[in-house]
């Protein structure tokens, strides 16, 4: 099995729940399942294949859910050593909380049952079917690249290209995707963010 950047669903876990607690808001068990979910689907988009974190998530009833963390989260006691999370690993959660934290944990569910994943996977008749982590990959990965063609399009439509002269941020395509670009501009004297 291959090295994963956090090394156990627990330290993901502890990370969402501590970043919750922070801002004054309780993360139900079946919302933190989904964050780490779309943590997990958003990372293999980014690099086919490979998982961000050794976990599984199945269509449950209730929802994409790690049955391990969802049983254990049931009690509210991690009481286990935690590793810290850095480099993309923890740019990849600062993201999805940012993107999804304030999202009510129903409108979340509902969404993340609305995807493909989840309702090529789910079942009445057989319980709990693994959501193949190549179909999350497959799914995060066109809708990340259609929301960027969009905000391209959004753009153009808007007259916001370089043929105007006043632009400030744009997506490009490149042979690596799609890329936001910036007017370069020469760094001035005294400058301490540059």
């Amino acid at each position: 099995m291959a090295s994963t950047p956090i090394t156990s669903i627990f330290d993901a876990a502890k990370w969402f729940l501590t970043i919750a607690e922070d801002e004054g808001s309780y993360l139900s068990p079946l919302k933190l399942n989904c964050l780490l979910y779309l943590s997990q689907a958003y990372y293999a988009a980014a690099k086919p294949g490979m998982k961000l974190m050794p976990a599984h998530f199945v269509a449950h009833d209730l929802g994409p859910v790690d049955p391990n963390l969802y049983r254990v989260m049931e009690q509210r006691n991690l009481n286990i050593f935690y590793e810290k999370i850095t480099g993309e690993a923890l740019l990849l959660v600062k993201g999805i909380w940012k993107k999804y934290g304030k999202i009510s944990s129903d409108d979340l569910v509902n969404l993340l049952k609305s995807h493909l994943p989840y309702r090529k996977s789910y079942s009445v008749k057989i319980r709990n079917n693994e959501i193949p982590l190549s179909l999350m990959a497959g799914f995060y990965g066109a809708r990340k690249n259609s929301e960027k063609r969009k905000k391209v399009n959004d753009n153009i439509a808007k007259g916001d290209d370089k043929q105007n002269g006043s632009r400030k941020n744009l997506l490009r395509r490149s042979q690596n995707g799609i890329i936001e670009v910036k007017k370069w501009a020469p760094k001035k004297e005294g400058d301490k963010n540059g």
